[in-house]
């Protein structure tokens, strides 16, 4: 029996009711002392087998091929609308008044496809664009331009912009074809056939120069 459990069973005589309480103090103090030694830490048994806690962590699932090609289309257009518009702002020359309008018009046209373009894939529950430094990274019509470069090669540099953006566009199609996904099928045929159209515009410019 343990040193604690004799002193509290003991019978109680007479001679230990005139003990004084510091004397019962010290023989419980003592009694503790010999059954929790300072030298023996209560400690926490963990099984083995027990199940880790579940991490905070989650992995961000796949991005779909679609996904990505509307990405990638989303920061084309971010990117040719900056580039049209600087050079909207920055023609200068005897063709300025024409290039000036066309640029602007332009602009506004691509500036109009990008809304669409990143609600849709809001609409698929994917993630847009949220900063320049995506666009940067998706896009190579990104790079730095020129200002001052003649009317005629901003003209030349936004045609071959418009032939990257078509093979863009195209493989965007493919991707909803592979899908199944009509609904964004239908909305690249009007994408393209805009850029099209953008793209005769500044061929028949560089012809008339």
């Amino acid at each position: 029996m343990s040193a604690l459990a004799s002193a509290l069973s003991a019978p109680v005589s007479p001679d230990a009711r005139a003990l004084d309480a510091g004397h019962a103090d010290a023989l419980l103090d003592e009694a503790l002392a010999a059954s929790f030694p300072a030298s023996d830490p209560p400690a926490i048994f963990v099984p083995s087998d027990a199940p880790a806690p579940p991490s905070q962590v989650r992995e961000r699932p796949a991005v779909r091929p679609l996904d990505a090609a509307l990405a990638g289309l989303l920061a084309d257009l971010t990117a040719l609308w900056f580039r049209t518009k600087g050079f909207h702002w920055h023609v200068s020359g005897p063709s300025f008044r024409e290039l000036h309008l066309l640029f602007d018009a332009q602009a506004d046209q691509i500036l109009a496809a990008v809304d669409p373009v990143a609600e849709r894939l809001r609409k698929r529950n994917a993630r847009a664009l949220s900063g320049l430094e995506e666009v940067a990274t998706l896009s190579p019509l990104a790079g730095e331009t020129d200002a001052g470069l003649a009317a005629a090669e901003m003209v030349r540099r936004l045609l071959d912009d418009h032939r990257a953006l078509l093979a863009r566009l195209a493989a965007v199609r493919r991707a909803a074809e592979a899908e199944g996904d009509e609904a964004t099928a239908s909305k690249v045929d009007d994408w393209t056939d805009e850029a099209e159209e953008r793209a005769w515009f500044l061929r028949a410019t560089l012809a008339e120069g």
